[in-house]
């Protein structure tokens, strides 16, 4: 039995949908959620989905944070962030 994959080539046509990446460039706008876990979070996939849908030049995403303090610092500091979700056990 062979379990390769059928094909390797790249300029194949993929076998399922394929949602392309919008570009992310110095004009993206983040978002993001910070807590502790944040690895099941569907918070960025739900958020990315209603940003592409929309033509919006944002990204979301999750930071795993346990100096919540020296985070908040460091959101301050970056000019390109829209907003910030905080989760546990920050909240």
């Amino acid at each position: 039995m062979n379990c390769a994959p059928t094909s390797l080539d790249p300029t194949a046509p993929p076998r399922y949908p394929v949602a392309l990446m919008p570009t992310i460039d110095a004009k993206t706008r983040l978002c993001a959620l910070i807590g502790n876990p944040v690895e099941h979070s569907l918070s960025p996939a739900i958020h990315n989905a209603a940003f592409q849908h929309l033509g919006l030049n944002y990204v979301y995403v999750a930071f795993k944070v346990e100096d919540v303090d020296g985070a908040l610092r460091g959101i301050r500091a970056l000019t390109g962030i829209r907003g910030v979700s905080v989760t546990i056990p920050h909240k």
